[in-house]
């Protein structure tokens, strides 16, 4: 714990500029972790990041959707870092890519629609196949963040919801929709996917 009055030079950085080798046309978790070692080489005392919760259509840290849910945008689609990633797939990811994958200036869509079907084939290969150890880890947390993590998978479900909540009928604001049986309902529709997405980041 630093003593109070202590002075610490830091540096701000966006996620989105952790910009590394082989990334997917953004700064990403693992990019992070490069910046994180740089500051512990050098004394950097921290890093202070904007916000990394999930974008709205504008794509700015301070757009989100949510005061909760990370943007999965951030994470490393890389085969050590995603259960159910395989090379082949990253090897199409970047090719469906192409410029923008090394553009020093972000195509949020391209990125997004890239990282977004990488982690439905994870997801895919998840529930076909999942390890137990996995998917117990994966169920604690689903339990764990029950409070909002319910909610938030209904309200991703609709179509308009990276653009205004403010169109969602009021059951669905309310919290209402949150009963046993309607969020049962609602991962049998699919929309079990987001919390994965959450778990990940």
């Amino acid at each position: 714990m630093q003593s109070p009055g202590k002075r610490l030079a830091g540096i701000l950085i966006p996620a989105f500029s952790t910009r590394r080798e082989g990334d997917l046309g953004i700064g990403d978790t693992a990019g992070l972790r490069d910046w994180i070692d740089w500051a512990a080489q050098h004394n950097v005392g921290f890093l202070q990041l904007l916000p990394v919760n999930e974008n709205g259509t504008e794509e700015s840290p301070y757009s989100a959707i949510s005061s909760v849910a990370l943007d999965p945008i951030y994470l490393a689609c890389e085969v050590a870092e995603i259960p159910g990633l395989k090379e082949s797939d990253l090897l199409a990811a970047r090719e469906r890519l192409k410029a923008a994958a090394h553009s020093p200036l972000i195509n949020y869509p391209a990125v997004r629609a890239v990282k977004r079907g990488l982690l439905e084939t994870a997801w895919r290969r998840f529930t076909a196949k999942a390890d137990a150890g996995l998917a117990a880890e994966f169920a604690r947390f689903r339990e764990s963040e029950a409070e909002w993590l319910d909610d938030y998978c209904i309200f991703r479900r609709e179509p308009s919801s990276r653009s205004c909540a403010s169109t969602m009928p009021p059951p669905w604001m309310t919290g209402l929709a949150s009963s046993p049986g309607s969020s049962g309902s609602a991962s049998a529709n699919g929309s079990a996917f987001a919390p994965t997405r959450q778990a990940a980041a």
